[in-house]
């Protein structure tokens, strides 16, 4: 168990598999406070496109990483697929996801500080790397075709000419990559709970989650 006076669940997953959406009702329900540690590197892949900064200079981004403070992470270009490539690009870089663990690693306590009795956060390394320690550890995965459906209708009405193929081919670069890179790369811990969010609504993950939490709690 963590060594923090504070509950920590951590949810991993794969891309649009619903554990964005699951963190934040299991926080809302629990009165956690929530961290989307992907919309860090989303937001930061955000900053350097708008600057134009190279992919690989790892100096320049790193110089960015400040203004995420003053960033606006319901801004809906964060989930374009433009930015989820980047996004995709940079946090395979070790310097950049070093910079990073520091913020992530000091989100429980800094929540536990403002009233939170407990803290969801979710992404792609939480209980392997981040907090290998937490008390409730999630895997939340589907089908590649449901989860590029779900990228695709998300997607629809905020970008011109997106099409399904596209954002399927995206998704399966994106899991290939996130699976084997040397760097944290997203893996099932062996003591997570899986939900396959493959034939299962949103309120059935959420009571599914919350019931475990509650028995393991």
């Amino acid at each position: 168990m963590n060594k923090i006076n504070t509950t920590i669940i951590a949810i991993d997953g794969t891309a649009a598999s619903g554990k964005g959406t699951l963190a934040k009702r299991i926080a809302t329900h629990f009165n956690y406070a929530h961290l989307d540690t992907g919309k860090l590197y989303r937001g930061l892949a955000y900053l350097v496109m708008r600057t134009n900064t190279d992919n690989n200079d790892i100096d320049k981004i790193i110089s960015l990483i400040p203004d995420l403070h003053n960033l606006d992470f319901n801004n809906p270009e964060l989930i374009s697929t433009s930015v989820s490539k980047t996004a995709s690009i940079i946090s395979a870089l070790p310097p950049i996801r070093q910079q990073l663990l520091k913020y992530q690693k000091d989100f429980p306590v800094i929540s536990l500080q403002k009233g939170f009795a407990g803290v969801v956060v979710d992404g792609r390394d939480i209980g392997s790397i981040i907090f290998p320690d937490a008390d409730i550890k999630f895997f939340v995965d589907a089908d590649v075709e449901t989860r590029a459906r779900r990228r695709y209708n998300e997607l629809i009405n905020k970008e011109n000419n997106i099409d399904y193929k596209s954002v399927l081919s995206d998704i399966t670069q994106r899991d290939y990559a996130d699976k084997t890179r040397k760097v944290a790369p997203l893996i099932i811990c062996d003591d997570a709970i899986v939900i396959d969010t493959t034939n299962t609504d949103i309120e059935a993950m959420v009571e599914n989650a919350i019931n475990n939490i509650n028995k393991l709690l």
